[in-house]
This record gives C-alpha cells, structure tokens and sequence, in this order.
C-alpha cells in the first residue's frame, strides 16, 4: 500500500484500487478500526465503476502518527493532505 508523508510528519498508509476510473470515493473507516474494514465494499463499488480510496487514519493501523490526536478534526487533518498527493479536487466522501 502507497505512503505518504504529511505535514505534521505522520505517515499516512492508503489503498488506491481502480485509479483509472473516472470518479473516486473516499473510504473513512470507524473511530479505532482501519481501512480493512472495508474489505467486503471493494468488489462492488469497483465494479461500479469508483476509484477506491481507503487510508488508516494516522495512528490506526499501518499509519504512524507523529503525536497523539485529541480531537475527530485533528484525525482528519489528512484528508487534504492526501487529496493534494494524489491531485483529486474532487471525491465522494464515506464514512
């Protein structure tokens, strides 16, 4: 799985499945769960066409965050972050 560095100097692990479709979802998984728990959505949104997009929040899973996290807005502070990497403007968001 693809990582990028953010700019807090936490690390961020996502899965990219189906980039060359012409629309993207972003996968958000639950407050202490990981991107895995998507598993089971993949076969059928990929088959409906989506790039799949599903990160462990920085601190879950395969991600390293930098410091601890106090707040759901500090969590997701990598959103921007990975949408600039990867050049997104524009996503559906789930989660």
């Amino acid at each position: 799985m693809p990582t990028i560095s953010l700019p807090d100097h936490s690390e961020l692990v996502y899965l990219d499945e189906n980039r060359s479709a012409g629309r993207a979802v972003l996968l958000l998984h639950g407050l202490g769960a990981t991107s895995d728990s998507w598993a089971l959505q993949l076969p059928a949104l990929t088959a409906a066409g989506w790039r799949i997009l599903a990160a462990d929040t920085p601190g879950f899973g395969r991600s390293r965050a930098a410091r601890p996290f106090h707040s759901i807005a500090a969590m997701a502070a990598f959103i921007p972050a990975l949408l600039d990497h990867l050049r997104l403007p524009k996503i559906s968001l789930v989660g």
